[in-house]
């Protein structure tokens, strides 16, 4: 049975999109799409300024509710969240750790970070995978790249 949890694992460890677990199918599209998650959820630069910990929290829960919302469509569905702390310090990269849980397991914690681009705050999307076999932890990196239809992470 473990080796089969672990099969099922390693299918689902593709990707997560700036933490939903997405195919290596969806990855490619949302790489090639004008339109992003990030860029829908985002907020402008003067509604972060006048409060960053609370805007910077509900980019984030809008995020992570439109990925709720798509269900399925990229992968094992995402469940629920709960964001545990706020670290907003740097307004360079607003750091908010969240816990994801899927249908089938909870994750541990992760950092998802909330970053400028252009006059616009938004969550920068990451890509996890999570070491469910071996060390139980979560690594995520903005260095994922398609190589013959699989997902390539640089950690």
């Amino acid at each position: 049975m473990k080796r089969n949890g672990f099969a099922w694992m390693l299918v689902c460890v593709f990707a997560l999109m700036c933490v939903g677990l997405v195919s290596a199918k969806g990855v490619e599209r949302s790489l090639q799409s004008t339109v992003t998650l990030e860029s829908i959820t985002s907020r402008s630069v003067d509604e972060l300024m006048s409060n960053p910990s609370e805007v910077a929290k509900s980019i984030v829960v809008d995020y992570y509710n439109e990925i709720i919302k798509q269900g399925d469509t990229y992968g094992v569905p995402l469940n629920s969240f709960e964001i545990h702390s706020i670290n907003s310090q740097s307004l360079d990269e607003i750091k908010v750790t969240v816990t994801l849980t899927f249908s089938e397991w909870k994750w541990p914690p992760i950092e998802t970070s909330v970053i400028k681009v252009g006059d616009r705050y938004q969550v920068r999307k990451d890509i996890c995978a999570y070491d469910y076999a071996t060390s139980g932890r979560v690594s995520c990196s903005q260095d994922a790249r398609m190589v013959d239809g699989n997902v390539s992470f640089s950690y």
